[in-house]
């Protein structure tokens, strides 16, 4: 049993109520399980697999915790990552955690390409 498993019981006991919550955007669990598990299917499909790790690299947004609950879905190992990190610390992280995914907004895209060039897999 992981946390995954703790989630899901409570989207099925409260499915109507409300999960995430920023200023005025609101989402239930219901909804929150559906986009995790659409997250989750996409992963699957692009290979991540049970022990894989994938670190996220976002600001405190809704989709950080529905991607981390995408990553414990699967079985994956959700690798935080401090979001106001600079080049030189995101490429320590990279290196020193094992990372074989990440998953970050699209305007971060160069900076976490840039960050992870001596990485191969990343």
């Amino acid at each position: 049993m992981n946390i995954a498993s703790y989630i899901e019981r409570t989207v099925r006991q409260f499915p109507d109520q409300i999960a995430l919550r920023i200023n005025e955007n609101e989402a239930t669990y219901s909804e929150f399980n559906d986009r995790a598990r659409s997250l989750a299917q996409f992963l699957d499909s692009q290979g991540l697999k049970k022990g894989d790790k994938l670190g996220i690299f976002m600001p405190n947004i809704p989709d950080y915790l529905i991607t981390m609950y995408a990553v414990w879905i699967l079985g994956g190992i959700a690798v935080p990552i401090n979001y106001r990190f600079q080049n030189e610390e995101l490429t320590f992280v990279f290196e020193d955690s094992g990372i074989k995914w990440i998953v970050a907004l699209s305007n971060d895209y160069e900076r976490v390409k840039n960050a992870g060039k001596s990485l191969s897999e990343l």
